[in-house]
């Protein structure tokens, strides 16, 4: 049970969005999300945490008529509402709305959705990106070794991202793992800027954005979390079936999910 109300003054929730056509982040007709993190930053305890939901969660999404009206509330995977919008910034807000309805109707404060085409062009920005890869992904890339000390840069990045492995299990979790331990690297590096080198590293990806924040607050929240202890990213518990298109689909716990939220997200 929740033991307070939620921490309005304390916390800023940004969803970040990632589509997995190249371009499709700004196209004029949304895709569907292939990438879902809810990045909170704590003002109170100075830390920023980090949730990644799996895009096959099944959930409420939004639905609308071909004439773009709002049509209902149906069931469905977490990836399939950017699609329901009749642009990419629609897609957006649907997503968003998803988002927080799963997550108890928290209030998301703004959205970042970015094809991961994008993921070459920011590693390039960087110079590379250095990782120690914990686990074996040379299915993808003969170098991505277990152990392997690396600088990604490019397209390597963006596989490492993007691609599923072959012969998998179905779901999206050897995929989710992989992107959790690019976004650590990431940003280790990332803390290391100032706000100029923030300010340029926008300017190189914002052609593959969509948001409904502004440049300027962005770099300085970025930049505010520079000083800021980084939490482990979590993922909700929950268990995968099969859909009856033969797919997999995820199911959050939902005592589990309301526990997290309670711990992190409203007074005690």
């Amino acid at each position: 049970q929740r033991g307070g109300g939620y921490r309005a003054s304390e916390l800023t929730n940004l969803l970040l969005i990632g589509v997995d056509d190249a371009g499709s982040a700004s196209r004029e007709t949304a895709d569907e999300a292939d990438f879902l993190l809810l990045l909170t930053m704590d003002r109170k305890n100075k830390a920023v945490s980090a949730l990644q939901l799996d895009c096959d969660t099944v959930a409420d999404i939004r639905v609308y008529d071909d004439g773009g009206n709002y049509a209902g509330v149906r069931q469905a995977r977490l990836r399939q509402a950017y699609g329901s919008g009749t642009s990419a910034a629609e897609g957006c807000k649907s997503t968003v709305w998803a988002v927080s309805s799963l997550l108890g109707n928290i209030p998301i404060d703004g959205y970042i959705a970015l094809d991961l085409s994008c993921i070459a062009a920011l590693t390039e920005a960087l110079g590379g990106v250095d990782i120690t890869l914990e686990e074996d992904y040379s299915q993808i890339d003969p170098a991505l070794t277990a152990g392997a000390a690396l600088t990604l840069r490019g397209q390597q990045a963006e596989h490492l991202v993007r691609d599923r492995e072959s012969g998998g299990d179905g779901t999206n979790t050897a995929r989710m793992r992989r992107q959790r331990a690019f976004f650590r690297a990431l940003r280790a590096q990332l803390k290391l800027l100032d706000m100029r080198t923030l300010s340029a590293l926008y300017d190189a990806v914002r052609d593959h954005v969509v948001t409904n924040v502004d440049r300027s607050w962005l770099v300085n929240r970025a930049y505010e979390c520079v000083g800021y202890a980084w939490l482990e990213i979590g993922t909700p518990a929950g268990s995968y079936r099969t859909g009856a298109d033969g797919a997999a689909e995820f199911y959050v716990d939902a005592d589990a999910l309301a526990h997290m939220l309670a711990a992190n997200y409203y007074y005690n």
